[in-house]
C-alpha cells in the first residue's frame, strides 16, 4: 500500500531541502509526498517547487497561514492513502522510516496508528535514543496505555515519527486547529484511546531539537495559553474514558509540569508557579516541583543559566 507523507512547511527553507531529500532516499518505493507550505514568507515553497519538478511524487499545496495543525490536515484531506506518515520540515528519516512503519502496519492493521523510536539532536551535542520499554528483545512492542508510557518515560510518538489511519484521525477531529502548542500531543492522546498501537524499537527519524544556548533559547519557547486547550481536551477524554482516570490524571501532571518549565522560560513566574502547584495536584509533590521552585527563587539571569546547563549547555570558555 502506498504511504501518503505530509510535511507542514512554515518558514523552514534552510531546512526543508534535506527534509525532503531524507523522503526520496527511502527504502520504501511506494510513497508520496504531500507538503503543504503555511503561507510562508522564505524560499522554503521555491525548495519545494524543484523537488516536485524533478519528482512526479511530490506535490506542493499552497494555503494562507494558518498554523501546524490546518498545514497538517489540509495535506490528510488531499493525501491519496488511508495511511499518513508526518514528518516536520527540520527533522529527518533514516532510509527505513517509512519501511518500519509498513512492517508494522502488516503486524497490526487495525491500529489507529503506528510510532518508531527516534533521536534527540540539538546544538549542545546532545545525541540520543528515546528512552524506550525494555521487556525483552522483540524490535516492537504494544502500548496499550499511552498516558502511563510517557509518564514512566518519555512521549513515545512524535510528529516525525508516526504514521496513522485517516480514518481514525478523522473520527476524533484531526489535528486541534488553534492550538498553539500540544497539538500533536492532544492528536496522540485522542488517537490512542481508540486502541493499542505498535512501537517500532528502531530509531529511523531524527528530531532536532529545540536549541539549548540561552541566546537562542528564548525565541524558540512557544508560549503556553490559558485555559489551556490541551488540558481541556484531556479533561474530555477523562470524560469518556474512566476506566483510564488514574493514568490521566498522572499525564495531566506531566503536561502542567512541561508548561511550567515554559514558563520559567519565559521569565512568567507566577504562572510557572500556578501550573506547579497544579500538576503537585493533579500527582503528588515531586523532587522536580522542589527544584522549580527553587529556580523561581533566583535571579532572571541565574535561573537562565541554570535551565541552560541543565539541557547541556556549556558556555564558551574566554581565551579559548
Amino acid at each position: 500500500m502506498v504511504i501518503s507523507v505530509v510535511i507542514p512547511l512554515y518558514n523552514k527553507a534552510h531546512t526543508i531541502d534535506a527534509a525532503i531529500a531524507s523522503v526520496v532516499a527511502q527504502s520504501f518505493p511506494e510513497w508520496e509526498l504531500v507538503v503543504v507550505d503555511d503561507g510562508s514568507r522564505d524560499e522554503g515553497p521555491d525548495v519545494v517547487a524543484r523537488w516536485a519538478a524533478e519528482d512526479g511524487r511530490i506535490r506542493l499545496i499552497r494555503q494562507p497561514n494558518g498554523g501546524v495543525s490546518a498545514a497538517r490536515n489540509h495535506g490528510v484531506r488531499v493525501a491519496r492513502s488511508e495511511r499518513v506518515a508526518f514528518l516536520d520540515a527540520d527533522d529527518v528519516w533514516l532510509p527505513g522510516h517509512l519501511a518500519q512503519l509498513d512492517e508494522l502496519a502488516s503486524k497490526v492493521p487495525d491500529a489507529p496508528m503506528w510510532a518508531t523510536a527516534y533521536r534527540l539532536q540539538d546544538d549542545s551535542g546532545l545525541d540520543r535514543v528515546v528512552r524506550l520499554r525494555e521487556d525483552g528483545s522483540a524490535d516492537w512492542y504494544l502500548i496499550d496505555d499511552y498516558f502511563l508510557e510517557s509518564v514512566e518515560r518519555e512521549f513515545p510518538v512524535h510528529s516525525s515519527a508516526v504514521m496513522v489511519s485517516r480514518a481514525a484521525l478523522q473520527a476524533v477531529g484531526g489535528f486541534p486547529v488553534g492550538v498553539a502548542s500540544g497539538e500533536d500531543v492532544l492528536t496522540w492522546a485522542r488517537l490512542s484511546c481508540l486502541g493499542a498501537f505498535p512501537m517500532g524499537r528502531s530509531a529511523t527519524a531524527i528530531y532536532m531539537a529545540p536549541p539549548v544556548a540561552p541566546d537562542r533559547r528564548r525565541a524558540a519557547v512557544r508560549r503556553p495559553v490559558s485555559p489551556c486547550p490541551v488540558l481541556a481536551g484531556l479533561d474530555a477524554l477523562a470524560g469518556r474514558h474512566p476506566e483510564r482516570a488514574r493514568s490521566l490524571a498522572l499525564f495531566r501532571g506531566l503536561w502542567l509540569r512541561i508548561r511550567s518549565m515554559s514558563h520559567l522560560e519565559l521569565n512568567e513566574r507566577w504562572s510557572a508557579l500556578v501550573d506547579v502547584l497544579a500538576a503537585a495536584r493533579c500527582s503528588g509533590l515531586r523532587r522536580r516541583d522542589v527544584l522549580t521552585v527553587l529556580l523561581l527563587c533566583m535571579p532572571y539571569g541565574l535561573r537562565t543559566q541554570a535551565l541552560a546547563r541543565s539541557r547541556g549547555y556549556r558556555p564558551a570558555r574566554s581565551g579559548a
